[in-house]
């Protein structure tokens, strides 16, 4: 509405816009409101102190196993790279 007044200096237009209602504005612009809030009749649980104390040790545990599987995975990598020779010798012939 100050757009309109003010840069475009139309102040008619300003006021016809500002009496115009929040459904006929969306109707007009192609918008389609929607309040969430409204919508939502049993709100989500809330988490306990317990549930994140249960999630955190979960997650500690998912840590800890993949800390293992990287170790293992770091040891097998170890052995390749024991194996391979440390240099490569390219005739020329």
């Amino acid at each position: 509405m100050r757009f309109v007044r003010d840069v475009q200096g139309d102040s008619q237009r300003a006021i016809e816009i500002e009496d115009e209602s929040l459904d006929d504005y969306a109707a007009r612009g192609r918008i389609e409101l929607s309040n969430p809030g409204r919508e939502r009749m049993h709100p989500m649980p809330r988490k306990t102190v317990d549930d994140y104390r249960a999630e955190i040790d979960e997650l500690k545990s998912d840590i800890q196993e993949l800390e293992e599987e990287n170790e293992g995975l770091q040891g097998q990598l170890d052995q390749i790279a024991d194996t391979r020779p440390n240099h490569v010798t390219i005739g020329t012939g």
